[in-house]
């Protein structure tokens, strides 16, 4: 989380990921990583997992 509450993914950007990732909707980019603006706790533990996963995918390339 950043000091706005965002959940955040921080990786290091010179690893071989793709050079832009296509990120799933609700997802942005920032210069550590990807954070997701929109996640709320009343989302559910399910859906807010779902996107953290299809955010990995896409920086993984998978």
């Amino acid at each position: 989380m950043d000091i706005e509450g965002d959940l955040c993914l921080t990786y290091d950007r010179e690893d071989q990921w793709p050079e832009s990732p296509q990120l799933p909707p609700g997802v942005r980019e920032f210069p550590a990583g990807l954070f997701l603006p929109d996640v709320c706790v009343t989302d559910g533990l399910d859906h807010i997992a779902q996107q953290l996963a299809a955010a990995v995918r896409a920086v993984a390339g998978r």
